[in-house]
């Protein structure tokens, strides 16, 4: 052979060279592709999980937030209902005050002028007995001018009481 090289050695190293590869993929490369695919398999599961996980907690998200928002509308529907409520027994209150106002008023009214007749009726009475005082003491000769001054003088104060 030229060069030296014998054809039979090179078949032979590369039927061993292909031996060696073939062992190799049997012993080394199958299991360790095996344990990698079911570890991308493992993985890939979790993946999934937690995406699933994710869109699970991104629905009840949601859904909690449309609870809240109704929850919210409902406070704040109740909220008006109570000022309403609030709002309308004020008024009842307001109208109940003013008509018992109105009632004390009327009674004030009332005992005003019942007083009134009263110390006018006094007067009155008060004036009439002076110028029955005043008659009888004019009739009877009694002419002092004192006395009619203080005959005047009790009916300047009993007009100034009236």
């Amino acid at each position: 052979m030229p060069l030296g090289i014998d054809l039979l050695q090179v078949l032979l190293h590369a039927f061993n060279v292909v031996i060696l590869f073939g062992g190799m993929y049997i012993l080394l490369y199958s299991p360790v592709k095996k344990f990698m695919d079911k570890r991308e398999e493992y993985y890939a599961g979790l993946d999934k999980q937690a995406k699933d996980r994710l869109s699970e907690a991104d629905g009840l998200k949601a859904e909690y937030e449309s609870r809240l928002a109704s929850v919210q509308d409902e406070i704040n529907e109740s909220r008006k209902k109570a000022a309403l409520e609030a709002e309308s027994a004020r008024e009842l209150k307001l109208k109940d005050a003013k008509k018992e106002a109105d009632q004390i008023i009327e009674d004030a009214k009332l005992a005003a002028s019942r007083q009134r007749a009263i110390e006018e009726y006094e007067a009155k009475m008060a004036i009439s007995k002076l110028m029955e005082q005043a008659a009888d003491k004019m009739l009877l000769g009694e002419n002092d001018n004192n006395i009619f001054d203080a005959f005047l003088d009790n009916a300047e104060r009993s007009n100034e009481n009236a």
